[in-house]
């Protein structure tokens, strides 16, 4: 499996959380290359905003 681009950039699926743990795990990708792109990720907070629904799934029952 080949986690980088012909450019030596990273591959983007590198860091989703599914993939990363593994390749973490077999020497694919070390930590400090991780804490840097996490280091250079852009703060979007500003640009958030926040959606109130109810889960359901995570009521005290009470419903039935």
């Amino acid at each position: 499996m080949k986690s980088t681009t012909d450019k030596g950039k990273q591959a983007g699926w590198t860091y989703d959380l599914r993939v990363r743990d593994r390749l973490l795990a077999s020497g694919l990708l070390e930590a400090k290359v991780v804490e840097k792109h996490l280091a250079e990720l852009p703060d979007l907070e500003a640009n958030t905003e926040t959606v109130e629904i109810e889960q359901p799934a995570l009521g005290d029952g009470s419903d039935s």
